[in-house]
């Protein structure tokens, strides 16, 4: 993405394109931020304020580092190792701050129970019974 203008008003759609970084993308968009159907494994690099909603759903992303605080719509990362995660926390975007704050996840594969414990403390929720993984090994 070399070359992309640093800020957008609008919408910024760099979907289906078998992108595996997203160095160079613009720093601000006015809009929706669309990165899915490509090849990232990271989110380092999205934008550092997005106005709308990012959807990174379809690729191969196994933790939120990179994303920023700094995001007003929804997150939609379906299709990623990072989704039954996410979704663990009802989908709800405050999730996000406390795992990365908390460095849950480690090595792109491993989450540490005790530290993902203390993001549903955080939020006021309570910690299911069974938690396995797919994707994560629990250490």
């Amino acid at each position: 993405m070399e070359g992309c203008p640093i800020n957008v008003g609008g919408d910024f759609d760099c979907s289906g394109n078998q992108l595996t970084s997203l160095e160079y993308c613009p720093k601000n968009v006015g809009g929706n931020f669309n990165c899915y159907d490509n090849q990232l494994t990271s989110l380092d690099g999205c934008p550092q304020a997005i106005k709308g909603d990012f959807d990174c759903d379809n690729n191969q992303i196994t933790d939120f580092k990179g994303i920023s605080e700094f995001f007003e719509g929804s997150f939609s990362c379906y299709d990623n190792p990072i989704f039954e995660i996410y979704e663990l926390f009802n989908e709800s975007v405050s999730c996000i701050q406390w795992i990365n704050e908390f460095d849950v996840i480690q090595d792109g594969n491993k989450v540490i129970m005790d530290r993902l414990e203390e993001v549903f403390h955080q939020l006021g929720m309570e910690i299911p019974e069974e938690i396995e993984f797919e994707n994560y090994e629990i250490i």
